[in-house]
């Protein structure tokens, strides 16, 4: 007995919805695969970029700690020496009050 017509067409139709989804399966695996390695590569640049930022704060930390320093030496300086010029000016006044008074 030859083989009804339209289960052979419910066959083919069965074969080939099977296949598109392998096909599809496949196309999915494949893309979840990219995302996968492109997550991968985004997180590896997002830890590169913060260690640079890292290295580049601390790097200004210490410029910034270097420049604390030296104006801390600059006004230190600049205060011994308005102290060495009051000194020197209060010395010439005696001297000048002493010989206004001889």
């Amino acid at each position: 007995m030859a083989a009804d017509p339209t289960e052979q067409d419910g066959d083919e139709e069965k074969r080939a919805l099977h296949s598109i989804n392998a096909q599809l399966r496949t196309t999915i695996d494949q893309m979840r695969r990219e995302l996968e390695e492109s997550e991968g590569r985004a997180t590896e640049r997002e830890q590169k970029a913060r260690a640079e930022a890292s290295t580049d704060v601390a790097g200004l930390q210490a410029t910034v700690g270097a420049m604390r320093s030296q104006l801390e030496q600059q006004i230190a300086d600049a205060q011994a020496q308005e102290q060495r010029v009051r000194s020197e000016a209060a010395a010439d006044l005696a001297d000048l009050k002493a010989t206004v008074s001889a």
